[in-house]
């Protein structure tokens, strides 16, 4: 049970190599056997050509439920290959 509740900071990166995807923030609590984490700090999404920033996150049952607090923007980057 040592393990299941966490509270990182100073600067937190995680990273998911199967889905290409990268959160950072300065501070994460929640608990890993539920999967549910949060944080009230400004966080930065990266997953494949997609970055989301905002101010603050909610995950509940290891990300079936996401929600980007604060006036989230998205940015899709778009390879030369892909623009006309």
């Amino acid at each position: 049970d040592g393990y299941n509740n966490f509270s990182f900071s100073k600067k937190v990166k995680i990273t998911k190599k199967s889905r290409k995807f990268i959160l950072k923030t300065e501070t994460l609590t929640g608990t890993f056997e539920k999967g549910n984490y949060h944080t009230d700090d400004v966080i930065e999404i990266v997953s494949g050509s997609t970055v989301i920033k905002g101010k603050g996150l909610d995950v509940k049952n290891n990300g079936e439920y996401i929600k980007i607090k604060g006036k989230a923007t998205l940015k899709m980057l778009l390879s030369k290959k892909n623009v006309y």
